[in-house]
């Protein structure tokens, strides 16, 4: 039984100091966290792939890329003013 729920990620919940709801919060957010962020990583030309999938959690990839966005934006606004 241990090997059965070993393989659909459910052995935490035996563990008597886990708190259930807890578990499955962690598992949906890790979960969450990998879905989105190789959605976002698929649409990449294979150099922007590189440079940003060792990046961990969507948030610190999503303030990286708006760091980055924001920042040519604003060039490109300098150099269309003149």
């Amino acid at each position: 039984m241990l090997f059965y729920l070993t393989t659909l990620n459910l052995k935490n919940l035996l563990d008597s100091e886990s708190d259930p709801i807890i578990v499955v919060i962690v598992d949906t957010w890790n979960y969450s966290n990998f879905t989105c962020k190789n959605y976002i990583l698929n649409g990449f030309d294979n150099i922007l792939y590189d440079v940003y999938s060792s990046i961990k959690s969507i948030k610190t990839l999503c303030k990286a890329l708006d760091w980055k966005y924001k920042a040519r934006d604003v060039g490109i606004k300098k150099i269309h003013s003149w």
